[in-house]
């Protein structure tokens, strides 16, 4: 039978409090990079990288550079994701945190 042991109710909600602050990370970094695409015209990161690929397309050199600082960014964010903590100040967090991003140059 399994059986649970020493499970708080304030550990849960401290570990829920936290997933959803890394959520809401995420989610600001990612809007972060929409942001910068629409600079370009581009609906988001998406479709701003979305050319990479695509061999003699006038776009190419452009997504490249697009989908290089968007996996850059995607490194550095997840590396300040796991600072995130209950005491975490979320707002303040992502502000600095956009700041340490690599820059885009197009």
């Amino acid at each position: 039978m399994f059986k649970v042991e020493n499970i708080k109710t304030k550990d849960i909600l401290d570990n829920q409090i936290i997933a959803s602050k890394k959520k809401t990370y995420i989610e600001a970094i990612e809007a972060f990079m929409d942001l910068q695409a629409s600079k370009k015209k581009y609906d988001n990161r998406y479709t701003a990288s979305s050319r990479a690929g695509i061999i003699d397309s006038p776009f190419q050199e452009e997504s490249k550079t697009f989908a290089l600082w968007m996996d850059n960014c995607y490194l550095e964010a997840y590396k300040m994701l796991n600072s995130i903590n209950i005491d975490t100040n979320i707002d303040k967090y992502i502000s600095s945190s956009i700041k340490k991003l690599p820059k885009l140059i197009w």
